[in-house]
Order: C-alpha cells, then sequence, then structure tokens
C-alpha cells in the first residue's frame, strides 16, 4: 500500500513539475528581459537603447515608466507611470510633480517624499 501511494506521490509531483516548467517558459517568452518588470507582471517589450541615460539631460515625462522599490518588511515594489500631467503617484507616500524636471532630481525629490512617508 505504501509503495503504491509513493509511486502516486511521485508520478503527481514530476506531472506538476513539466506544468510548472512550461508555464514558467510560456511567461518567460512574454515579459520583458528585466527581472524586475517580469516579477511585477508587466509584458512590455523591452526597448533597447543606444546607451546609458544621462540623469542629469534627461527630462522626465509623461508615459515615463518608474519601478518604485521602498525597503519595508516585506519590500514593496510598484511599477508606476507618470501621468499625462506629469507626476508620479505612489500608494501611501503621495504625488510627485516630474514635469521639466531631470531624472536626477525627479529621483531626488522620490526618494525626499519616501522618506518623509516612512521610518528610516
Amino acid at each position: 500500500m505504501n509503495r503504491t501511494v509513493l509511486r502516486l506521490a511521485i508520478v503527481v509531483s514530476a506531472t506538476l513539475w513539466c506544468s510548472v516548467m512550461a508555464l514558467a517558459q510560456d511567461q518567460g517568452a512574454r515579459t520583458s528581459a528585466d527581472p524586475v518588470a517580469g516579477q511585477l507582471g508587466l509584458h512590455a517589450t523591452a526597448v533597447p537603447l543606444d546607451g546609458p541615460i544621462d540623469e542629469t539631460a534627461y527630462m522626465v515625462g509623461p508615459g515615463d515608466l518608474f519601478v518604485v522599490t521602498i525597503a519595508t518588511i516585506p519590500p514593496q515594489s510598484m511599477a508606476l507611470t507618470v501621468t499625462s500631467q506629469g507626476t508620479l503617484v505612489i500608494p501611501l507616500v503621495g504625488e510627485i510633480k516630474g514635469l521639466s524636471k531631470t531624472l536626477a532630481a525627479f529621483r531626488a525629490d522620490v526618494i525626499a517624499a519616501i522618506k518623509q512617508r516612512y521610518l528610516q
């Protein structure tokens, strides 16, 4: 009796493992190459860049996508998009204006807003 149960458990485990692997491969084909985007369920295709972005020259604008990670327990990661009005709305933190700001200045504003809300 115990051998039959053991064999059945091995067959079920192997079947589930194959199903999980097939699902993971299917998900990998549809998600971005960015591991953070994949974890957040973003299915957009990554757009290759010519080189790194100069954060002192790049101006934040509507439609820019940011992944905000707040180091709480457990950590909170959110994929957020700059609104058409040029603001980034972070749940439980607030609205940060990004229009006409460089990426470096906007990043500093986002970090300052998160620090005001969450204790260090």
